[in-house]
């Protein structure tokens, strides 16, 4: 008969135990050839547990590989599997190819017997058990340690530090923290704070590691269960204009790197789904999110930003006087006009290579956002604060589409709109 072998160890048996792959093997060779067997294939699973089939990948290409007739062969039932749904459903397809399983170190689980296949079950049962109640028990464990504000694992979030099992606050590292935060709510894009923290603090940090920790509720003292976990870093006013901000995904690149200004206030009131922007021959507008992929809304129609601007604007002209918003914007300047030029011109080549295939998105992605960083930098003086006044709309006039952006964003938490009937039907506005 030919067989395939079939070892798994865990991390905490190999720690706990010493069960070592090479001793299942041996045993598993030996038996082959005492009964004559011919040995297929071996399959490997070190460092993962037994709960679920599928984070194990040799054990997944062993069941795509195996043969008709074919038996495969392991040590001890929990070496196959301590989950009875999964084991079963594996039992199953198996008898489908006429293929057997056997444990060599327990006579009764084999299921080419029908008693093999109902002790199968039965030690299966227990295992399963077991193993769960394991977890209760850690759970338990770590919840009570959770409770005293000690430390259940080794992997520490940026900005602490361990001492007598629990965390506290690391100064030096708290600061980078800080500053993630202070720069994402002002620029409002992952990869420019990325790029910024690069050139103050001379750290590289990849863009998903920059978004995890920008949701990290441990920054404000909170960890599973328990609120008042560690000392809190950012406060919890700030992390949720944070999070408000990653929610909504605020800022919306063309190839030319310009901006929608509403992308994230609009709800299309007819099923309650954003409104996503697009150009159309230089001109913006925004539709049903569900209606663009799904034709699951009955907003058919566009709106025009200019002319939801121009509406808004209108709102804000008549009741100055109810608002007293401050925001920050930069001026233009007219002096690096011709740097600007320079620069503009290296993102169109950077494009062209981009859309030839000649360099990497990765690379593209770099690279775009250095050069639109150093044209900002020149278009831009220092910022300053403004009041709606009686001259509020010409220095609104004058921010740039970033600050346009976050002026609107800084007291309108969202706007519900129906697509069909805006021009005539007035947009609910919700202010923050």
């Amino acid at each position: 008969m030919i067989a395939r072998l079939y070892v798994r160890v865990s991390t905490e048996e190999q720690v706990k135990y010493g069960f070592s792959l090479d001793a299942q093997e041996e045993d598993l060779k030996n038996y082959c050839k005492s009964h004559n067997y011919s040995i297929a294939a071996l399959y490997k699973d070190e460092g993962i547990s037994a709960s679920t089939i599928k984070k194990r990948k040799e054990f997944m290409r062993m069941l795509e590989e195996v043969k008709p007739g074919e038996i495969i062969l392991f040590t001890k039932l929990d070496r196959f599997s301590r989950n009875l749904l999964d084991a079963n459903l594996v039992i199953k397809d198996l008898e489908k190819k006429n293929v057997s399983i056997k444990a060599i170190q327990e006579d009764d689980i084999d299921t080419t017997t029908a008693d093999g296949k109902f002790m199968f079950n039965i030690r299966l049962s227990i295992a399963e058990r077991e193993r769960e109640k394991t977890g209760e028990r850690i759970r338990d464990v770590f919840k009570y340690k959770v409770a005293k504000g000690e430390v259940i694992t080794g992997s520490l979030s940026k900005g602490f530090k361990i001492e007598n099992k629990k965390l506290v606050i690391d100064p030096e590292e708290a600061k980078f923290v800080k500053r993630a935060f202070d720069i994402y709510e002002l620029h409002q894009t992952i990869r420019g704070t990325a790029l910024k923290l690069k050139q103050e603090f001379d750290i590289n940090i990849e863009n998903s590691v920059l978004r995890n920790m920008l949701t990290n509720r441990l920054y404000i003292g909170e960890y599973r269960d328990n609120p008042n976990y560690v000392e809190s870093i950012i406060s919890k006013e700030q992390f949720d204009r944070v999070q408000h901000i990653l929610k909504n995904k605020s800022i919306k690149y063309t190839s030319t790197g310009r901006k929608y200004l509403f992308t994230g206030l609009l709800e299309c009131s007819n099923c309650n789904h954003t409104l996503v922007g697009f150009y159309s021959r230089e001109a913006i507008y925004y539709r049903c999110n569900r209606y663009a992929k799904f034709h699951a809304c009955i907003s058919t129609r566009c709106v025009s930003e200019k002319r939801l601007e121009k509406y808004l604007l209108g709102i804000l002209e008549d009741s100055i006087k109810d608002y007293n918003i401050k925001v920050s914007y930069k001026s233009k300047t007219k002096d690096n006009s011709i740097k600007i030029k320079k620069l503009n011109q290296e993102l169109d080549r950077l494009n062209i290579l981009f859309q030839k295939g000649r360099i990497s998105e990765e690379y593209y992605n770099q690279e775009y956002d250095k050069i639109k960083i150093d044209i900002d930098s020149l278009k831009t003086t220092p910022k300053k604060n403004i009041k709606l006044e009686h001259n509020w709309i010409k220095v609104y006039e004058s921010l740039s589409r970033e600050g346009k952006r976050t002026f609107w964003r800084s007291f309108i938490d969202k706007i519900e709109i129906d697509p069909q009937t805006y021009r005539t039907n007035k947009p609910k506005i919700y202010f923050r």
